[in-house]
């Protein structure tokens, strides 16, 4: 058995893509494009009978293709208030 303990830079860098991840966001990307129309006649025939149903399949989808975005807090760093005047000029 081995000591132990994690070894500096070892397995996959921080932040660096899984490749089966990449892989088969890839291949999923490549099956909605070859089956947008199939896909858009199954999106009309769920739209006409339950419009709530289509968006949620259409957001579920999306989660494949689009990245996410994170929500980005920002820290206002100034102490004390500043005074803003707009003069309009005739």
């Amino acid at each position: 058995m081995g000591k132990g303990g994690k070894r500096l830079n070892a397995g996959r860098p921080t932040g660096s893509p899984n490749r089966t991840t990449k892989e088969v966001r890839q291949q999923f990307e490549h099956l909605l494009n070859n089956n947008v129309d199939k896909l858009q006649n199954l999106f009309d025939k769920v739209a006409e009978e339950n419009p709530t149903k289509a968006i949620e399949l259409i957001l579920k989808v999306s989660e494949f293709v689009l990245p996410k975005l994170k929500a980005v807090e920002t820290i206002d760093t100034q102490e004390e208030q500043q005074e803003l005047v707009i003069k309009i000029v005739k």
